[in-house]
């Protein structure tokens, strides 16, 4: 048998004495290996003999595993077929389309191989455009719907016209406002003018907490996950009692106590109640869902529990407080002040819209293609599973194989 050797460290003299020592022509010591004794010590101590090891000969270097296979690409990136005279900007103008087209990215298959995509509705639109990508190749599918949006004289169109009744007068200036309104159970709000205004409305739990879930995923993907592990709250009514529990015991905080404080009174009086009652250390909220006005009171009376606050806490100790000409009255202006100063990001404020706008019209859409879906008998409503409609992965490489061929 032949042996193999490769570059290794140098070892050290110690350990070479030990390999070779077996030698014929080898220098051989003594197993002591220490200095002599001596009462000196230092720089001013005598001299030592050091042994003599000898130097292992370097083994041939091995060749390099990555010669030995051959790169399938070359490193290089190459100009697509006619690149030189191809234009790659669209000009068209869509404006007047009702309906702009939908894209859903970053769409992964499961363990079977099937992508689901979230339903759309599909008398809006004509095609479905899938595109399937790896680190070495890009696979495109155009899929044209049964029973899509017309086209020709009968497809809807939208009247972008600057006509007499949507333009704004020419004696008058105008500027585009953000504004953010909360209203409360009861309340309404008039639009006055649909054609230049666009508006958000966040009617459900679930809707605001998908708008701050996405906000948070751009911050950080640590701050996404943490925030959602509180998605069951959007549902909290569908749980069941055991649930509950188990959710209150494994995240309560003073957020989680507050909402059920609000949202669920029951559940609240026979256990968050209880487990504040036997809190050993009560801090402010702690004291305030629990009504206790004697100890709020030590907040509004002494200046340094009270710059202990946060501002919700200032707000919730002002709910309860019966100074309303005193402590209320500045603690409010305060907080408008400090509110005025914040400089606002009109990029951010857009970006914030625009996601939010997608979201809830993506979730209109859901509820009302919710009917239309039961009653669709073409073959894409075959293709629908729990509402999503789904794509075979494997069909896309089983067509570009055909063409290939």
């Amino acid at each position: 048998a032949t042996s193999t050797y490769t570059q290794t460290a140098k070892c050290d003299a110690e350990f070479m004495y030990i390999l070779n020592r077996n030698k014929k022509k080898f220098e051989r010591y003594n197993g002591n290996n220490l200095y002599a004794p001596s009462l000196l010590f230092g720089r001013l101590a005598p001299p030592q003999a050091q042994p003599i090891a000898a130097q292992e000969p370097t083994p041939p270097p091995a060749q390099h595993v990555h010669s030995l296979f051959k790169s399938r690409y070359d490193d290089v990136l190459q100009e697509s077929f006619a690149a030189d005279i191809a234009n790659a900007i669209d000009t068209s103008n869509v404006e007047f389309l009702p309906q702009s087209s939908l894209v859903f990215s970053n769409l992964r298959p499961d363990a079977q191989g099937v992508i689901a995509v979230p339903h759309f509705k599909k008398t809006d639109f004509r095609c479905v455009q899938i595109i399937a990508t790896d680190d070495d190749n890009t696979a495109l599918l155009n899929h044209v719907l049964s029973n899509a949006a017309p086209i020709g004289a009968d497809m809807p169109t939208t009247d972008v016209r600057l006509n007499d009744t949507a333009a704004f007068p020419a004696n008058k200036h105008f500027s585009p406002q953000r504004k953010i309104v909360c209203l409360n159970q009861g309340e309404s709000r008039q639009i006055e003018d649909f054609t230049s205004a666009n508006y958000v409305p966040l009617e459900k739990l679930s809707a605001l907490f998908d708008l701050y879930s996405g906000l948070s995923a751009e911050t950080s993907v640590s701050a996404y996950k943490e925030f959602e592990k509180f998605r069951p709250l959007t549902r909290w009514n569908a749980l069941s009692e055991t649930e509950k529990l188990a959710f209150y015991d494994q995240y309560q905080c003073n957020e989680l106590s507050y909402f059920l404080f609000k949202r669920d009174k029951a559940f609240f009086e026979a256990t968050v109640k209880v487990v504040l009652q036997n809190k050993i250390f009560k801090n402010f909220m702690d004291l305030w869902l629990l009504d206790d006005s004697q100890r709020l009171a030590e907040y509004e009376n002494d200046w340094y529990l009270f710059s202990t606050l946060n501002t919700f806490e200032q707000i919730l100790l002002c709910s309860k407080s019966k100074d309303k000409d005193g402590l209320v009255k500045q603690t409010l202006k305060s907080i408008e002040e400090s509110a005025a100063l914040i400089e606002r990001n009109p990029a951010d404020d857009d970006r914030i819209f625009a996601g939010a706008q997608y979201r809830n019209r993506v979730d209109l859409m859901a509820a009302a293609d919710a009917v239309a879906a039961a009653n669709d008998d073409d073959d894409d409503a075959k293709d629908a599973v729990d509402g999503n409609y789904r794509v075979r992965v494997d069909r896309v490489a089983e067509e570009k194989d055909a063409a290939d061929a």
